[in-house]
């Protein structure tokens, strides 16, 4: 559905569970929004019976009308239009859709800003690609991607900002790329990033993790002291044949250091950002977020990797 018809709708305050399936591609999403919203704002149900309208669920009912407030339900409308949006665009199934879709709807009505947040990886290849990104470079294509996607959200009113965190230190702590490779890669992403995105957020892992240095601390003895917890076996085998590509003899070492890094990672941006996650990778490679929010559609995935 377009703006313009969620513009014609700014003074509606009501709306109803059949609705849903013309505003939502996934009708089942669409209510339990209503639901959230009606409780949000203190709306009141209706319930259809036999063609009329009651105060109370009885006999068998045929939909449910939710009095809410106009701003609620252009809320729902702009929710739905993103979502679609994302849908449609999807390359993988999102993680958590009806919490993405509060989402959405909460930061429509408060105002409040939106991350989009997008893990980046450092260049591996640098020794045949160097590390200035160039116009033609996937890196480029895959930021465009998401200009378009954060336009889409944009286009609805909602306050939208693009987070994109440099993994820097996994380039050198972790898998040992020298320090001025992965430096001068970063700069080289930060620009392009502000030559294609609307005002990002640009910041590397080490700024994050420094600026809240206790949290980081506390939840990596929390994580070290309960591994098995936050990391399956399975998972962590997985990891650990990755690990030897890029670490030979020492793989079993960094993978446990690198599932901890993202655990952690993953738990201290949840806490800070509360976004939703742009991942550039398959979703099995997000096996360790835990309870963030991701969607996948962009198609130009972990550009960094020259693929």
């Amino acid at each position: 559905m377009q703006l313009t018809a969620m513009r014609e709708r700014e003074e509606v305050d009501s709306v109803s569970r059949n609705m849903m399936k013309e505003w939502f591609d996934d009708s089942s999403t669409g209510k339990k929004l209503l639901d959230y919203a009606c409780k949000q704002v203190e709306g009141r149900k209706r319930f259809q019976v036999d063609d009329e309208w009651i105060d109370e669920p009885k006999g068998r009912i045929t939909d449910v009308q939710y009095r809410l407030t106009p701003e609620a339900v252009n809320g729902v409308l702009a929710a739905a239009q993103v979502w679609n949006m994302l849908e449609g665009r999807k390359q993988f199934k999102s993680t958590n859709p009806e919490e993405i879709v509060v989402k959405l709807w909460e930061k429509f009505v408060s105002g409040d800003e939106l991350f989009l947040f997008t893990p980046w990886g450092p260049r591996y290849g640098y020794e045949t690609r160097g590390t200035e990104i160039k116009e033609n470079d996937a890196e480029t294509k895959a930021l465009e991607e998401l200009a378009e996607v954060t336009k889409g959200i944009r286009d609805t009113g909602m306050n939208v900002t693009n987070l994109l965190m440099y993994a820097d230190l996994y380039g050198t702590d972790v898998n040992g790329l020298p320090v001025n490779v992965v430096r001068a890669y970063g700069q080289s992403l930060k620009q392009t990033a502000v030559d294609r995105l609307q005002d990002p957020l640009v910041k590397p892992w080490s700024v994050i993790r420094s600026g809240a240095q206790d949290m980081y601390d506390a939840l990596c003895a929390q994580v070290s002291e309960m591994f098995g917890t936050y990391v399956s076996e399975g998972t962590f085998e997985k990891m650990v044949k990755v690990g030897e590509r890029f670490n030979p003899g020492s793989g079993r070492e960094s993978s446990r250091k690198y599932c901890i890094e993202r655990v952690v990672e993953a738990r201290m941006i949840d806490l800070l950002y509360d976004p939703i996650k742009a991942s550039m990778v398959i979703p099995e490679k997000d096996e360790l977020d835990g309870s963030l929010k991701r969607v996948y559609v962009i198609n130009n995935r972990a550009p960094w990797l020259g693929r």
